[in-house]
């Protein structure tokens, strides 16, 4: 696997404790899926009850932290949602032309399973400048999963998934549901009514936009300079 795998688990009849660290393992080497790629290093801690695979399904619990590098994610399922976003708003992104695997130099990440595995998993990651919530759980036996998942891109140009500040800070919609054998590509769609909210959200920041702009030129233009600062917050706490 190209890096180190440890495990140590402590049972008795009635609870299991499991214990797993990885260092720098090669995700490609673990797994045909393609949709994420790199050197994984974390660790988790896990407990569950019964000796069934079922009791795992309704008992698990536990909390895992790791970070991944030199890696790639598959965006096709947001640049599938931004396709949608630019047709209903009338403009173009750039996030239509990047690369259906988009390269990243770091990828940190927490996730909690709260009782099983069918429900209640939330996961929190930050790869460079997005930053991705999932909430939801899979099915051991029907092998699928269901999520729904939250992305946000920070403003700026430091990191690798950059956008417009239009774009910027405003949550991505995206539900994952489907077979495990699936591509994210077929896994993954934008959440039509909350697909309406974002884009009634970026118009609704784009007047405001326009308005702020139009509000200091006014000011610069009809205002005496030493008052223009008191005059602009006053107005843009009146107008906000």
């Amino acid at each position: 696997l190209n890096g180190k795998l440890l495990a140590s688990m402590n049972s008795d009849w009635s609870k299991t404790n499991l214990v797993i660290s990885a260092d720098r393992l090669d995700i490609s080497a673990m797994t045909n899926d393609q949709s994420i790629t790199g050197r994984l290093t974390g660790s988790g801690v896990y407990d569950f009850s019964g000796d069934r695979l079922s009791d795992l399904e309704n008992t698990l619990t536990g909390r895992s932290t790791f970070s991944i590098s030199e890696g790639s994610i598959d965006v096709r399922p947001i640049k599938e949602l931004a396709r949608t976003i630019d047709s209903l708003r009338g403009k173009t992104s750039r996030i239509t032309n990047w690369p259906d695997k988009q390269p990243f130099k770091n990828m940190s990440a927490q996730h909690l399973f709260q009782g099983g595995t069918l429900k209640g998993h939330i996961l929190n990651a930050k790869i460079e400048n997005l930053r991705l919530t999932a909430a939801g759980g899979f099915n051991i036996f029907q092998e699928s999963l269901d999520y729904e998942i939250t992305a946000m891109f920070e403003r700026g140009t430091n990191g690798t998934f950059t956008v417009s500040d239009q774009l910027a800070g405003i949550r991505w919609p995206l539900k994952c549901q489907g077979n495990f054998d699936e591509s994210p590509a077929d896994l993954c769609f934008g959440q039509n009514g909350a697909i309406e909210e974002l884009v009634a959200n970026l118009v609704r920041q784009e007047l405001k936009r326009k308005g702020n702009k139009k509000l200091d030129q006014l000011i610069e233009e009809k205002v005496p300079e030493g008052l223009q600062d008191l005059t602009r917050d006053l107005l843009k706490d009146l107008f906000r």
